[in-house]
């Protein structure tokens, strides 16, 4: 399942992206680049959602684990 969210601060102009590969990315707009690559493992990503400080990206997978990446 692929996802595609703007990050929820309106100062941070970034992309979060997530593929069948199991990564998540974190895309700069400005820098029109990869800003972070995150890998769950081989499973595929099923959701993420952002801390409502928007300082953590929660990730959850199919292999029924989550992840916490710190932006």
């Amino acid at each position: 399942m692929k996802k595609v969210q703007f990050h929820p601060s309106i100062e941070k102009l970034q992309v979060v992206s997530s593929s069948d590969d199991g990564t998540v990315r974190v895309w700069d707009l400005i820098m029109k680049s990869s800003a972070a690559r995150f890998e769950i493992g081989r499973s595929q990503v099923l959701d993420f959602v952002f801390t409502s400080d928007s300082k953590t990206l929660v990730v959850t997978s199919q292999d029924d684990k989550v992840s916490y990446w710190s932006l």
